[in-house]
Formats: C-alpha cells, structure tokens, sequence
C-alpha cells in the first residue's frame, strides 16, 4: 500500500505560502538554504508509527513539522 501523505517538505513550504508575509521569492532563498528537504522526507516516511517534531528558524519565523497519529503537519510563527 502506497503512502497517500504529502512529504514534509511539500507541507512545510505550504505553511510557509500561507504564513502572512513570507515569501522565499521576495527574500532570494530556498527551503534548501535552511534545511535538507530530502533528509526531512525520509525522517518522516520512516517515522509512521512514531510522533516525531523537528524546529528550525528561517529568516524571521520558526517552522515546527510534526507527525502526530499518522498525520504530517507544520506551523509557522514569528520569532
């Protein structure tokens, strides 16, 4: 059976489209430049019984991705 979750990395970049007032284009970097998008999908695809939450800052707000009863979820807020 195939996992239907979007990755991490697609649910964090979301949040970030949807945080007020971000935008990686307006600011000249990536998701990369602050984190290995990669390495965070496979935490997370390897993680499907486990709660598991991972913080990082990007310019001025703090991402927190989490999964929490098989669900990947992400917030952003100001520092």
């Amino acid at each position: 059976m195939k996992d239907t979750q979007p990755k991490a990395s697609t649910i964090i970049v979301e949040a970030l489209e949807e945080y007020d007032g971000f935008s990686f284009k307006r600011r000249d970097s990536t998701l990369y430049d602050f984190v290995n998008p990669d390495a965070l999908n496979s935490l997370f695809a390897h993680t499907h019984d486990e709660d598991v939450s991972v913080q990082f800052d990007i310019h001025d707000v703090t991402v927190t991705v989490w999964r929490s009863n098989g669900e990947i979820s992400a917030r952003v807020n100001d520092q």
